[in-house]
């Protein structure tokens, strides 16, 4: 059986990919992949919410419920669910 490529890698191979949130911003950002904070996490991600200003980004993929430090980022366990409020509570 042929072996993903890591992470990093699977990135460099698609810089337009990244590349096409050039001056763009959001206010939430939805990863499949974790963040670098992450041990298996990707700091072009973090990088990408920083770059976007976002006010949450949440991953999947590990299946961990985290917050992280930043406050930002929030990983999802399984089938779990986060309610954003829409007023500046956040």
């Amino acid at each position: 059986m042929a072996r993903r490529p890591a992470v990093a890698t699977s990135l460099q191979h698609f810089p337009s990919d990244v590349g096409a949130f050039d001056g763009l911003s959001a206010d939430v950002l939805v990863t499949h992949e974790a963040p670098g904070m992450h041990r298996f996490g990707n700091s072009v991600l973090s990088d990408l919410a920083t770059a976007l200003r976002v006010r949450r980004a949440f991953h999947g993929h590990h299946h961990e419920s985290i917050v992280y430090p930043d406050g930002i980022w929030h990983g999802l366990g399984l089938r779990e669910i986060h309610q954003l409020r829409t007023d500046d509570g956040q």
